[in-house]
């Protein structure tokens, strides 16, 4: 299993995500209430002593919702502020994505905002970033 799929299991267990179908990977589907997870291609890693690393890997997750109506827009702000609560909940409580590594930390990163619009819709970003511990062989 890789740490992107890691990561959407995790995210599955989001139940403000109930309503969305499937959790896409490097893609965001076309239909309302879709969710696509992107792995960006950097990484920081800081070597310690022992030969292990501390790593962080940041994710962007884009969430297409209705933008039509300022209330479609509110909705969609509440919404996105519910599913960063849960991350934020999950970091608190110790529940992180199962990746093989050691896992210190997920947090938001950047917080989500309205990255593109149109007549009816709109794709918002949201941000989190992975702290684990990748040990020698």
């Amino acid at each position: 299993m890789s740490r992107t799929s890691g990561v959407v299991d995790w995210l599955s267990a989001c139940p403000f995500l109930d309503k969305i179908e499937a959790i896409d990977v490097n893609q965001l589907s076309p239909e309302l209430a879709a969710l696509g997870v992107y792995k960006q291609p950097t990484r920081t890693v800081t070597e310690l002593i022992d030969g292990s690393a501390i790593i962080d890997e940041v994710y962007y997750l884009l969430f297409r919702q209705p933008a039509q109506l300022a209330q479609e827009r509110l909705s969609s702000e509440e919404y996105l502020e519910k599913v960063e609560g849960w991350i934020e909940d999950q970091n608190w409580v110790e529940n992180f994505p199962q990746i093989r590594a050691t896992v210190h930390d997920v947090e938001v990163v950047n917080t989500f905002y309205m990255m593109d619009r149109d007549d009816d819709e709109a794709v918002y970003q949201l941000s989190i970033a992975i702290t684990y511990e990748r040990k020698p062989k």
